[in-house]
């Protein structure tokens, strides 16, 4: 696919998944229009899955293969080999300014309760702007002090894989052993550090072995549409 095709398929993705967010299908096939994000204390583990499914039907899952797609698209652009090069102060000023102004729009449109769906869209154009505004200030940060920080690079290299294994492991926690919630806030926050720290550790075993993390390696073979050999054969 050619590279602006790329950046066409993520906007018009990225609109699916809002149209399909109107219609709210997932609510209606499971009958559920409470999600375990707003009070995952008091749900359990089957709650959360099902909330997972209402998500995806109500196009959650395009939301996020947009993202993934307008990911590609950027690597494909070369932004990832010359990133550095894009923290010009015109890109942050860009990527913030547009951060803040969709802010105080979303803001603006629950003061004076503007249709609830007109806020979603905005709301989704504001996250991701978000995400880019935080990531460019991240590089800005990293740039100065990479050095101090390259033990974390094999955590960064398997991104997708820690991303998706952390709110896996966080919902079974949270549905399970802290349901109750008899723990303090202290204690669960050096809890889940561990577990950062423990997927930390995984990560630099599994690049031992491997080149790409397991989600990462599967996300090259489908973009690549061909299989990429991932065991390294040995020890580094």
């Amino acid at each position: 696919m050619k590279i602006p095709h790329l950046l066409y398929s993520s906007i018009f993705i990225f609109l699916l998944s809002y149209i399909l967010s109107l219609f709210s299908i997932g609510n209606l096939l499971l009958d559920r229009f409470t999600f375990c994000q707003y009070d995952i204390m008091n749900h359990t583990i089957i709650d959360s899955i099902a909330d997972l499914f209402v998500a995806f039907f109500n196009g959650e899952i395009f939301l996020y293969l947009s993202y993934f797609i307008l990911g590609y698209y950027l690597g494909r652009y070369g932004f990832v080999d010359n990133m550095y090069k894009c923290l010009t102060i015109k890109n942050i000023l860009l990527f913030w300014g547009g951060y803040f102004f969709l802010y105080i729009l979303v803001s603006y449109a629950y003061i004076y309760s503007i249709n609830v769906d007109v806020r979603a869209f905005f709301i989704r154009l504001r996250d991701l702007f978000g995400a880019m505004s935080y990531a460019l200030l991240f590089l800005c940060i990293y740039e100065q002090v990479g050095k101090y920080l390259s033990w974390l690079e094999a955590y960064g290299k398997l991104g997708l894989t820690n991303y998706c294994l952390q709110d896996i492991l966080g919902v079974v926690f949270m549905t399970t052993i802290f349901v109750k919630g008899e723990y303090s806030f202290t204690f669960m926050l050096f809890f889940f550090i561990g577990v950062y720290f423990l997927l930390l550790l995984f990560s630099i075993v599994w690049l031992r072995y491997f080149k790409y993390g397991p989600l990462e390696w599967c996300w090259r073979c489908l973009t690549n549409l061909q299989y990429i050999p991932n065991y390294k054969g040995k020890l580094e």
